[in-house]
């Protein structure tokens, strides 16, 4: 039986650790944001050195994660704030504080919640759920995934899902994008109509940032890399502007926001001390790792804002609303918990169906013997028999879970070990 978290008489084998905005800064959390090429390499590494069952990554702009399933054995000593901090290199001690660890059913109830948006730093923002599918699908070509992380995380996938078709979490399609037009609203004091902008980043934050702005008539402008110009997805009525001509042009815009997935700087101070003119310029990073150099503020007529400085009007979300929103979560949590307790029954379930099929064979075995039936006519016979009592018995087995509690299960499950037990001739 299962003995990591106990919650229900059911216990997980998982745990997960979590550096978000809610306990620490844009600068303490950039030493634990992943590229893709990099989440590749640590959840590898993560695997195979601790000797997990699965793993799993997600990193955003406010947050990274690590989850992790193994057995209670293997999972019972492990911390994975110990795991990632000692995979990235970087002292436990220094950001211990900054982490929340979870386990069990409290962490299948946070990644529901999660991946529906109820724990973003913009409430209920959709682009969470997309981050959440593109990590489950970077394991999965990683090969760190395990069975119970993939029934989790389509769990979650699937939930969020139904909250966002059902309930009204946002007056609007909230994003980290739109946080950003917003606060240009907030600290801009001009009107947005022809305001001329400039985004560097062609990946899906570029793209809605261009689609933010654009919407409150401004005048976007594109980087794109030569490399990249061929399966590049441009924006309607977006200008496009080579990246490498990014800083000699950086006078034509009033805003620049950058949203790259770069591990370098697009915008470094020393760059912008011979071209930048006495014009207010307004810098947005959306990076992270940040993709602008912070000292640029010593520059005058320069501001600089990160992801710590969005923010968006307060949703009106009823707490009905937010009810119904984690009703429906809890439902799908507990038809993980079902799968969960069920699947170590498998095993159990294949034995008794094997036992009652050999007791089938044999007791028809002597009547097909003094059939008038070929040899080879008698073993397929027998063979048939045999499958059908195989199948007949693992089939009502499964079907019985859907009829009883978990705990009305064990029980008759257990009945049932007994009962082949004492069969045994």
């Amino acid at each position: 039986m299962q003995r990591h978290c106990k919650t229900g008489g059911l216990h997980l084998n998982l745990k997960t650790t979590c550096i978000d905005y809610t306990k620490a800064s844009v600068e303490e959390r950039e030493a634990f944001s992943l590229v893709p090429s990099k989440i590749q390499e640590l959840e590898q590494f993560i695997l195979q050195t601790y000797q997990l069952d699965g793993c799993i990554i997600l990193s955003t702009c406010n947050r990274t994660e690590l989850w992790i399933s193994a057995s209670e054995a293997v999972l019972s000593s492990l911390s994975p704030t110990a795991i990632l901090c000692d995979a990235l290199q970087v002292p436990v001690e220094q950001y211990l504080s900054f982490f929340i660890e979870r386990s069990g059913a409290t962490a299948v109830s946070y990644l529901l919640e999660l991946t529906c948006g109820l724990h973003s730093q913009i409430f209920g923002e959709d682009q969470i759920l997309s981050q959440v599918k593109d990590a489950l699908s970077t394991a999965r070509i990683n090969g760190t995934t395990n069975t119970v992380l993939e029934v989790l995380f389509r769990t979650a996938i699937t939930a969020a899902k139904e909250v966002k078709t059902k309930v009204k979490l946002t007056t609007a399609d909230h994003t980290v994008a739109l946080g950003a037009v917003a606060l240009l609203k907030d600290k801009l004091h001009l009107p947005m109509q022809q305001l001329p902008c400039l985004v560097i980043g062609n990946g899906e934050m570029g793209r809605l940032a261009v689609a933010a702005l654009q919407k409150e008539g401004c005048k976007v402008t594109m980087t794109l890399r030569n490399h990249h110009s061929r399966e590049a997805m441009i924006p309607a009525n977006c200008r496009v502007l080579n990246y490498d001509e990014r800083i000699e042009r950086i006078n034509q815009f009033r805003v620049v926001i950058s949203a790259t997935l770069s591990p370098h700087q697009t915008i470094k101070k020393q760059d912008l001390v011979s071209v930048l003119d006495h014009q207010p310029h307004i810098f947005i990073d959306l990076a992270m790792p940040r993709d602008i150099d912070n000292t640029v503020t010593q520059l005058p007529n320069v501001s600089l804002f990160d992801m710590d400085d969005l923010s968006l009007p307060p949703s009106v979300v009823t707490i009905e609303q937010i009810q119904y929103a984690k009703e429906i979560l809890l439902e799908h949590q507990q038809e993980f918990e079902h799968w969960y307790a069920f699947r170590e029954w498998v095993p159990t379930i294949q034995s008794i169906s094997k036992r009652v099929a050999q007791d089938v064979h044999i007791r028809t075995a002597k009547s097909l013997r003094d059939c008038c039936l070929q040899k080879e006519q008698s073993i397929a016979m027998q063979d048939t028999i045999d499958t059908a009592a195989n199948k007949a018995v693992a089939k009502l087995l499964y079907g019985l879970r859907e009829h009883l509690t978990q705990d009305y299960f064990q029980v008759c499950m257990e009945a049932l070990v007994k009962s082949a037990e004492d069969a045994k001739p």
